[in-house]
């Protein structure tokens, strides 16, 4: 996308989003932008917000978890705002009204870190267990990395499911990081988080969930 593009994306009718969705949950990551800049998304059709969803340095690689509202014709419009930059949305979930999962949120509490206990970090390629403890059918966590030993991503997903080709987090050599993610849960209430390349440490915590 280049500076001040704008792109219409449709929503309903993706991975079976129904029409009655009022708004939906994305993972959205800016690429490798030229220069300094940021993403604003909103209801297609209604004027541009004087907000920006997600600030990316240049030459790097940032994502964000966003809610936002879809128009009547279930779809958003993405704005960059200078330089070039790839833009990827990821649909985590949607909401709408009527009979179905309901969120309670709570203050933060800390589910794994893997600096505790015997301190190992992910591997390679590892599918790190974390379990919730209870019959939730997703959750909203702050997922962190720290240490990596090389450039890395980490994605969270059910422990039921195969790992998605997406990311939700991204990471340096050396970077701390954290990002806000809503993650599907298996019957007994676990997820995934997945190391791409090299040694990280992940802390999540949870602040809330879906039952």
């Amino acid at each position: 996308m280049g500076p001040g593009q704008v792109r219409q994306m449709q929503v309903v009718g993706v991975a079976g989003i129904p029409p009655s969705a009022t708004a939906v949950a994305l993972s959205l990551t800016g690429v490798l932008p030229t220069t300094d800049t940021h993403l604003t998304v909103w209801p297609a059709g209604t004027p541009l917000p004087s907000v920006s969803n997600l600030n990316v340095e240049r030459a790097n690689i940032a994502p964000n978890l966003i809610v936002v509202k879809l128009s009547p014709t279930g779809q958003v419009e993405i704005r960059n705002n200078s330089g070039q930059i790839h833009v990827l949305a990821d649909i985590a979930g949607y909401f709408s009204p009527g009979a179905g999962p309901r969120f309670r949120s709570f203050s933060p509490i800390r589910l794994d870190d893997t600096r505790e206990g015997l301190g190992l970090p992910l591997q390679p390629q590892n599918n790190h267990y974390v379990l919730v403890g209870q019959p939730v059918v997703a959750v909203a966590t702050n997922l962190t990395g720290t240490q990596p030993s090389e450039i890395t991503h980490l994605s969270a997903f059910s422990a039921s499911q195969q790992a998605p080709p997406i990311s939700n987090l991204n990471l340096r050599l050396g970077q701390t990081v954290a990002v806000a993610t809503m993650t599907p849960t298996n019957a007994n209430g676990a997820f995934h988080v997945r190391n791409n390349s090299g040694t990280v440490h992940t802390i999540v915590d949870l602040t809330g969930w879906y039952a």
